[in-house]
């Protein structure tokens, strides 16, 4: 009886060792491919929310209120080198997931763009935040390539100043229909985003 359970560990103990090492090699080559796309993703938003300007490689890591620490993107002007965007990543919760936006900001505290990153909404609800709108028919069966458009309610928030920045206000942003935590979500994390660019520039005395 000890000696068919000292068997069964042994052969469970190499089955369990196969399985790691599986896992292992896995993860290390797929590493670097996750990584790769990660950054490619950031670049792509941070080109999306300081348009027209030249991006530090690096950011600035700025603790808010001696707290949470957030990476800071600055945008240069390419002609005088001066400090004319400022951009972050913001994440609130969403209906079922935390919705995580890049937003970029000018030196009037309005919003140049924001990019939403990550989120797992609900389709046809909470996940219209991404959505460039229905495709046209003729597209399906066309060569030509439509122009890139951009997602109808993140394109909202381009230019919006702090006053703005609400789903009731007048010219505010308009909710996605039957997702107002969504809506909300996304409007919080802008709002957030904004209140920590106020605070490292004044911080750094950019004011």
């Amino acid at each position: 009886m000890l000696k068919k359970m000292l068997h069964f560990s042994f052969v469970l103990g190499i089955i369990c060792s196969i399985a790691i090492f599986g896992v292992s090699l896995v993860y290390s080559t797929t590493f670097e491919s996750i990584n790769k796309k990660e950054e490619e993703k950031k670049q792509s938003a941070l080109a999306v929310i300081l348009a027209g300007l030249v991006v530090d490689k690096s950011p600035v890591v700025y603790p808010y209120q001696g707290k949470e620490e957030y990476l800071i993107y600055l945008g240069r002007d390419p002609k005088t080198n001066e400090i004319k965007g400022w951009g972050l990543q913001s994440g609130e919760q969403g209906y079922s997931s935390v919705v995580q936006t890049m937003i970029g900001f000018d030196d009037q505290d309005k919003v140049i763009a924001i990019e939403i990153v990550f989120q797992q909404e609900t389709p046809g609800l909470g996940a219209e935040c991404v959505s460039t709108g229905v495709k046209k028919l003729s597209s399906l069966w066309s060569s030509e390539k439509e122009a890139a458009k951009r997602p109808w309610f993140q394109s909202q928030f381009s230019g919006k100043e702090e006053k703005q920045l609400d789903l009731k206000a007048k010219e505010g942003i308009r909710v996605i229909s039957g997702s107002t935590i969504t809506s909300n979500a996304i409007t919080n994390s802008v709002k957030k985003a904004l209140k920590i660019v106020q605070a490292y520039r004044n911080e750094a005395g950019k004011r």
